[in-house]
């Protein structure tokens, strides 16, 4: 399911060079309905100014990719998530970086859901740099080919997006776990998160967890895998041992044959992680997610929710990962233990 590194110098043609920004857009817009497009226009472009082998122009570049936490391991990658991006944006305002920081805040946003934040972020970059290319240039992206400008589109759509999940508030939340349905408390060196159960639509599942809660098998693991705006992944016996290479990779010595349900992969959703391929879900790995996946519902097996604590697994999410992976941290945050309540 998702590494600080060293500050890199990073290379960019400057965004107020028309002919570097049309055809870029032009090329890669249809890639992506809505969270893809914006992501593929911003960080395909970084990319092809770096190889396009552009001398630094400012360091606000460099400022703008510790800020934005620019994957080495994935060049297309941004690691911070859009509360990070915000939060460090003053560094850059006034830049020639700056409106790209909100420009990312907003892809990171959105890829999370979260449209309320991606609006900020775009409105942010109209209002403090109206002369931005961004912000004027127009490109036939707009509804039936009509030209205009990147940042309007996409609050044309963001916003489309936030009406159309309010009136459908409903489609977005599995039902509640009932009164009396299991709960575990994780207590974590970060917090604690609470789940409950869904022992109706996944019982093996449930079944299987409460075991190793109670017989404290998930003491001491770490959450070894955490992948922003998706998921932090735990539970691994081998994440008690310092030889990372084996995390990931352990587990009881059995795995829970599949259990179909209408559980939706939403925010905050406890499921059953596996190896790719595999029918059967692990043992006892387990994944929390942490923005919508319904596009993975069917293929992991989701048997509890979080009712306590989303903030801590937010938290969590965020840590800092090693320079060389694209999903471990590089300080696991450690489960203590498990309490059935």
């Amino acid at each position: 399911m998702a590494q600080h590194k060293a500050p890199t110098a990073v290379t960019f043609a400057t965004p107020e060079n028309r002919t570097g920004l049309g055809p870029f857009v032009q090329r890669f817009w249809k890639l992506g309905a809505l969270t893809a497009a914006v992501v593929v226009v911003a960080i395909i472009y970084i990319a092809y100014s770096r190889q396009a082998g552009k001398k630094v122009l400012e360091t606000s570049w460099d400022t703008l990719n510790r800020v934005a936490k620019i994957s080495e391991v994935n060049p297309l990658a941004v690691e911070a998530d859009a509360g990070a991006i915000l939060a460090g944006e003053p560094s850059l305002r006034g830049t020639q970086a700056g409106p790209w920081a909100l420009w990312m805040a907003g892809a990171q946003a959105s890829d999370a859901g979260d449209w309320e934040k991606a609006i900020q972020a775009l409105t942010q970059l109209k209002q403090q740099y109206p002369t931005h290319s961004l912000v004027v240039e127009k490109q036939p992206v707009g509804p039936d080919g009509t030209a205009v400008s990147m940042v309007d589109e996409l609050l044309r759509r963001f916003e489309a997006q936030k009406a159309w999940r309010a009136s459908h508030a409903s489609m977005f939340v599995n039902p509640e776990p009932p009164a009396d349905s299991p709960k575990v408390r994780i207590k974590t060196d970060k917090g604690d998160i609470v789940v409950a159960l869904y022992a109706k639509e996944a019982p093996k599942h449930v079944e299987n967890f409460l075991k190793l809660a109670r017989e404290g098998f998930y003491a001491n693991t770490k959450f070894h895998r955490i992948a922003r705006n998706f998921m932090i992944q735990g539970g691994d016996p081998n994440s008690k041992t310092e030889d990372r290479a084996t995390w990931g990779l352990g587990g009881p010595g059995y795995k829970v044959d599949r259990e179909e349900n209408s559980l939706h992969l939403f925010a905050g959703v406890l499921a059953a992680a596996k190896v790719g391929g595999d029918v059967q879900s692990s043992g006892s790995q387990f994944f929390i997610t942490t923005a919508d996946k319904t596009n993975l519902d069917g293929s992991y097996v989701a048997y509890g929710k979080v009712v306590e604590g989303m903030d801590i697994v937010h938290l969590i999410e965020q840590g800092e990962l090693e320079a060389t992976s694209a999903d471990r941290p590089m300080t696991p945050v450690v489960l203590l233990s498990t309490e059935v309540l």
